[in-house]
């Protein structure tokens, strides 16, 4: 069964705070709910993501993204959110066993991502 405790959720959030700071620009929600999954919504950023001002981002699809640092930044951030995370799903017979599941977002559905004034790629 899905379980993510507090303390992971604390530790990978101040991991993000390291790698994608305030002051460059970042404002990168990161919660969990119901104890089984950890959800990050990237809000603002120095640089371009999507095209859109809101856009759920496939995390087995992170690679066929058109804009490389955009998917340089979604790798990054799945990596330091699945730290410890295990599947061990089969869909083939209906088994599903994963540590905590992962969502990843840029913008929010009543919050559009917003382009940081510190833009660094203009």
């Amino acid at each position: 069964m899905a379980y993510i405790s507090t303390e992971q959720v604390k530790e990978f959030r101040n991991r993000i705070k390291e790698v994608f700071p305030a002051k460059l620009g970042w404002k990168i929600s990161l919660f969990r709910e119901h104890y089984t999954g950890v959800y990050v919504k990237i809000l603002e950023a120095p640089i371009k993501l999507t095209e859109k001002n809101y856009e759920q981002i496939n995390e087995y699809y992170i690679d066929f993204n058109k804009n490389l640092s955009s998917g340089i930044v979604f790798n990054m951030i799945k990596e330091i959110c699945n730290k410890g995370n295990h599947n061990n799903s089969d869909s083939m017979t209906d088994y599903f066993d994963v540590g905590w599941y992962f969502s990843l977002s840029v913008g929010s559905w009543d919050k559009a991502f917003k382009l940081s004034e510190k833009n660094i790629a203009a």
